[in-house]
């Protein structure tokens, strides 16, 4: 029986758009935006939950845009700066003054990121306190995949039930390499011309980090040149 090929093409479609930085702080800022969208008023603190290996990718990860690195920064800048309408590009346009702002929310100590040991797939959770009420938001699985928004009264488990249902991995474990190239071979054009934005995007950025001094791209060009 033939292959429902739609369903490979609904997860790159899902899958393949652009982020502003890496994922990592972008899902912790998408996170607080989220949060803060449920509750005015000035932050009290803002508590941030996340898996180890969140933990560990995004630490010290650079920011588009500013020097700043980090997931508190990222936190803080989705308080203050977040448009979770954009997605994976939910801290795309920061000002001046969103930035100072998020700086003296970091400086103030009232951004707080932890580790939540027990945790296995990605994990992030929000709790922020604000002069007007709390606001919970728990992202899984996926970094945008918000499971629940409350006021974090109630205890939550985070199981299994809690993830989004059709998981891409799980669907992609019913086909064959045999059912990817003939996909591939397959789809029509127009289903996949997205692709090409995301191609023209990474050549951008490639040319980009050929100019910078210290770049990747620069150190790598050097190892060629010296014949290494």
């Amino acid at each position: 029986m033939a292959k429902d090929y739609s369903v490979l093409s609904d997860i790159l479609k899902r899958e393949i758009i652009p982020a502003t930085g890496c994922t990592e702080p972008v899902a912790v800022a998408y996170s607080t935006a989220t949060a803060r969208k449920k509750v005015s008023g000035e932050v009290i603190k803002a508590e941030i939950y996340v898996d180890p290996g969140l933990y560990k990718n995004g630490m010290r990860v650079g920011i588009p845009g500013i020097k700043e690195r980090g997931l508190e920064m990222a936190g803080a800048l989705g308080l203050v700066a977040g448009n979770t309408e954009k997605a994976l590009q939910v801290i795309e346009d920061i000002t001046p003054e969103q930035h100072k702002k998020a700086k003296e929310l970091v400086a103030s100590e009232k951004i707080k990121v932890f580790v939540k040991e027990d945790c296995s797939k990605l994990y992030v959770e929000t709790l922020l306190k604000t002069e007007s009420g709390t606001a919970r938001v728990i992202t899984m699985d996926r970094h945008l995949n918000i499971v629940t928004v409350d006021n974090g009264q109630q205890p939550f488990s985070y199981s299994r039930q809690n993830t989004s249902p059709g998981k891409s991995n799980n669907v992609i474990q019913g086909y064959s390499l045999e059912d990817f190239i003939d996909f591939s071979n397959t789809v029509p054009l127009e289903d996949i011309s997205y692709l090409e934005q995301g191609i023209a995007m990474n050549l951008a950025l490639s040319k980009e980090g050929l100019d910078l001094p210290k770049g990747i791209g620069k150190g790598m060009q050097q190892l060629l040149d010296d014949g290494l």
